[in-house]
């Protein structure tokens, strides 16, 4: 240890340190029994030929989580976001997943309103995070 040094890696060094990180992890996985097979999805809706809402996420492990899903503001209160999200939660049984994940913050109450409204209930609350607002995590357990 006494050659041990801790230091910021250069960008030179960056796709070797990528490299050992992916070789690592897919060790311990093996190791482990964890398979990684991440799946991520891009979704949008279209009017006229006119993207208006967006959906993109991914799926592994039984777990589907949504990034990002977005409504044009003058397309909103349509039922855009509730066909959106149906899309992602189809995504996520045809997956095989168990869970619907996704993550918002009280900066957004009308859309934690709307994932309420859905089904969804806070499984985490993160206090005073990015810009000091609350994050909290949602999850919609999903039936066989």
């Amino acid at each position: 240890m006494n050659n041990l040094k801790v230091q910021s890696v250069p960008k030179k060094d960056y796709d070797n340190v990528t490299s050992f990180a992916l070789k690592t992890w897919t060790k311990y996985n093996e190791e482990n029994n964890y398979f990684y097979k991440e799946k991520e999805f891009r979704w949008a809706a279209y009017i006229k030929g006119k993207i208006v809402g967006y959906i993109y996420g991914n799926t592994n492990g039984g777990v589907a989580y949504l990034d990002d899903i977005i409504v044009d503001i003058k397309f909103r209160n349509i039922g855009i976001g509730k066909i959106l999200l149906k899309k992602f939660e189809e995504i996520a049984k045809k997956n095989h997943c168990h869970v619907c994940l996704l993550a918002t913050t009280d900066k957004h109450a009308k859309a934690i309103a709307f994932y309420k409204r859905n089904g969804y209930v806070i499984e985490a609350k993160l206090a005073n995070m990015y810009w000091n607002v609350n994050e909290y995590y949602m999850v919609k357990r999903l039936g066989k």
